[in-house]
């Protein structure tokens, strides 16, 4: 499937591709390039990961935005938010019907253009850290 995917973005699915696209499919939330490097250290080095995600997010396989302290995390998908807990520090994917941004964000903002991507950031603490 993820070689499917990676073709069908126009990018070339080497191994270590497909390797960074899985990561971030298989994690749960947006996840940091230094999270992803802990789980791959033994395949690729810093600058090989980065530039793979550049590649993954300027195909639009691969989402990145702006984390907690400016770090950036990357997700699948567009056009959603996340909820940061200020708490344990886990990333987690808000999906539009979440976090309502249909109605926050309409496909038109009046005499400014057609929004493309939208990008928000909600942080508190999540459900887990507040049972503790």
């Amino acid at each position: 499937m993820s070689h499917a995917t990676l073709r069908q973005a126009g990018v070339d699915p080497t191994a270590r591709r497909v390797m960074v696209y899985e990561a971030v499919a298989r994690a749960e939330g947006a996840v940091s390039a230094p999270d992803l490097l802990g789980t791959l250290c033994a395949h690729m080095n810093k600058v090989t990961l980065y530039r793979i995600l550049d590649l993954l997010v300027e195909h639009g396989v691969v989402a990145r935005h702006t984390g907690p302290e400016r770090t950036a995390h990357y997700c699948l998908g567009r056009g959603h938010g996340h909820f940061h807990c200020t708490h344990c520090g886990r990333c987690i994917c808000l999906r539009l019907e979440d976090a309502h941004l249909e109605r926050l964000v309409g496909p038109e903002l009046t005499g400014l253009g057609r929004v493309e991507d939208v990008e928000l950031r909600v942080e508190g603490i999540c459900s887990d850290c507040l049972k503790k």
